[in-house]
């Protein structure tokens, strides 16, 4: 939320170089802290017990596989790599395509990030009781901003397109890992919480490298088609996925 408008303004202020390093001195800050204050975690706790001669067996739960988990991380991986395709270059987008003057670049930034952190208690209040629903919904206000985008030059729909991209965006994550931990069976969230994990980041990481491919390639111009495409994909993921949960309910009711 803070950190792109805060280093675009440090690097517009004393250089690109001063925004790597007080980033590399938060992250050493960061980890002694965490080494410091964070309690130890058990890695291997108990999962049933034998005092009886027997093994805790997980009960039968409808709905809940590896495969909802694989789907909900495929998705989240391909979405976070069209995003980040295109938001990684947002700031040569916002200038050269729409022509915002690089003074405006920190506060349009920090206004995107704002509105990521509405959309926060947007879920915590209401999108957090129907994830699927705000998932997807979320994912088509993010397909016609990138539409939006596309189509437009003028800085004032732009500008719109991308708060309302922001308030999308901060939502999304926390909407599709709750559709992630619906779909793991119990004796597995820990797993699918490390998966959802590698995946968002694969996501991020895949996503520059794809949006540099594109910036260099075909131009500044293709990079809302990208996210576009990126969205379609997950969509499709997730509607299939909902449809399968709802089919495994059903099932369950009738036997």
């Amino acid at each position: 939320m803070l950190g792109l408008p805060l280093s675009t303004l440090l690097g517009q202020a004393l250089g690109w170089r001063w925004s790597f390093a007080v980033f590399g001195v938060a992250c050493l800050a960061g980890a002694v802290l965490v080494r410091r204050m964070l309690p130890a975690v058990n890695h291997l706790p108990d999962v049933a017990t034998t005092e009886t001669g027997s093994v805790a067996m997980p009960q039968r739960e409808p709905g809940r596989s590896a495969i909802g988990v694989a789907v909900a991380v495929s998705a989240t991986a391909v979405v976070m790599l069209g995003q980040y395709a295109f938001y990684t270059y947002i700031t040569p987008y916002l200038v050269e395509r729409v022509e915002l003057p690089e003074v405006w670049l920190s506060p349009a930034l920090l206004s995107y990030g704002l509105m990521g952190a509405l959309a926060v208690a947007v879920v915590s209040v209401w999108l957090g009781r129907k994830p699927f629903a705000g998932a997807v919904g979320c994912m088509l206000v993010m397909a016609v901003v990138c539409v939006v985008l596309s189509a437009t030059s003028t800085l004032s729909v732009a500008f719109a397109a991308v708060l309302l991209w922001g308030l999308a965006m901060g939502a999304l994550p926390p909407l599709l890992q709750t559709r992630m931990l619906q779909a793991s069976p119990t004796h597995m969230l820990q797993s699918s919480t490390a998966w959802y994990t590698t995946g968002f980041n694969l996501g991020i990481g895949g996503g520059a490298l794809l949006g540099a491919l594109v910036y260099e390639g075909v131009g500044i111009q293709a990079l809302p088609a990208v996210l576009l495409g990126a969205l379609v994909i997950g969509l499709v993921l997730v509607l299939a996925d909902g449809a399968r949960l709802a089919r495994a309910r059903r099932a369950s009711r009738d036997a």
